[in-house]
């Protein structure tokens, strides 16, 4: 016989109870995992409140406010200065030909020398504007445009040197581009100088860390950059008088023209300070007071015997210790040509 035929309520009461207590435990087991999951929520939010709080400020609607009222500011500021340095940008850098680059560089050349012969200063006569590898040769014609933008700034900084009085150039060097090495703009040699040397140098396995993996250092997360210009390096030795130099050093720094950013500047004074035994022959008394320094006390003669010297007169002294004679300098500048505009984000 069926049992379930026999005991039908009983069979269909069965099966519902158990469908139903699987509902259940189904359902159970579901708002649970829901429960855990909006405890899990309500701990992390709690954690999240606990970190603001000890926030300086703290967040509060004000406080965000106000920053995003500073953020508009540095925007602003970031806006206006990147507009004063795209003043500095050429309006085009559009490739020319090479026969026209070489047209232009020898009239620059011809055009500077015949003003030094005027104005009386010296210059090597191997020097052709930095660009000595294209006395008999063409540069590639894909860096004819950043060439002749680097040409215009040279040209104006010879002028300047002849404006200025300067006695005499030399050792002017300019740094080869990667274009005209048909290369692209790549990284920062201070970034290639790193990954040669970090690959230079493996690291050696004592006896006691074989078979052992290294503990992985925690570097700290970098910020991202952005280029703001490519750097054209050149190099210069100027000499003259002190007045001379000074004004070099200015035009170079007031340039509206092309942004110059020094590296290094070294000024040497060939012409000694004259001896404590030079200024008394000088004197018209004998009786003269000793030299006195703020910084150094009494300034006196070495101990050695005297050496005949040139009697010198108050104004060279002066002229000798602020540097009246000629003095020579050597400059490392940056020519800077800026990128294109960067779009910055908008804060609502």
């Amino acid at each position: 016989m069926n049992w379930f035929k026999e005991n039908t309520f009983l069979g269909v009461l069965i099966v519902v109870t158990s469908a139903f207590a699987a509902l259940l435990i189904y359902a159970g087991l579901s708002t649970a995992t829901e429960r855990d999951a909006n405890a899990e929520e309500v701990a992390a939010r709690k954690a999240s409140i606990k970190k603001m709080k000890s926030m300086t400020p703290y967040p509060t609607i004000e406080s965000v406010a106000e920053k995003k009222a500073n953020l508009k500011a540095v925007v602003a500021k970031a806006e206006a200065m990147q507009a004063q340095f795209n003043s500095f940008r050429p309006e085009s850098l559009a490739n020319i030909t090479v026969s026209t680059f070489s047209d232009r560089l020898k009239k620059s050349d011809a055009e500077v020398r015949a003003l030094f012969v005027e104005k009386n200063v010296a210059i090597p006569e191997q020097t052709y504007l930095g660009f000595e590898q294209y006395k008999g040769s063409l540069p590639k014609n894909s860096a004819t445009g950043v060439l002749a933008y680097e040409l215009a700034a040279i040209d104006w900084l010879f002028r300047e040197f002849a404006a200025a009085g300067v006695s005499k150039v030399g050792n002017f060097t300019r740094e080869v581009l990667p274009p005209e090495e048909g290369k692209d703009w790549g990284k920062s040699d201070a970034s290639a100088k790193r990954g040669k040397s970090s690959k230079s140098k493996p690291r050696s396995r004592s006896k006691s860390s074989r078979g052992k993996s290294a503990p992985s250092k925690s570097s700290k997360p970098s910020l991202p950059t952005v280029s703001v210009a490519k750097r054209l390096p050149i190099a210069l030795t100027i000499a003259g008088p002190e007045p001379s130099i000074r004004k070099v050093i200015e035009a170079i720094a007031n340039s509206d023209q092309f942004f110059f950013d020094a590296r290094i500047a070294r000024i040497k004074n060939n012409a000694g300070v004259p001896s404590s035994q030079g200024i008394k022959k000088a004197a018209p008394t004998t009786d003269v007071a000793p030299l006195v320094d703020d910084e150094f006390g009494v300034v006196e003669g070495d101990d050695e015997e005297p050496v005949a010297e040139a009697p010198v007169g108050s104004s060279e002294v002066l002229q000798r210790v602020s540097g009246g004679n000629d003095v020579a300098a050597y400059i490392r500048l940056d020519l800077l040509l800026f990128e294109e505009s960067l779009k910055f984000p908008a804060i609502k």
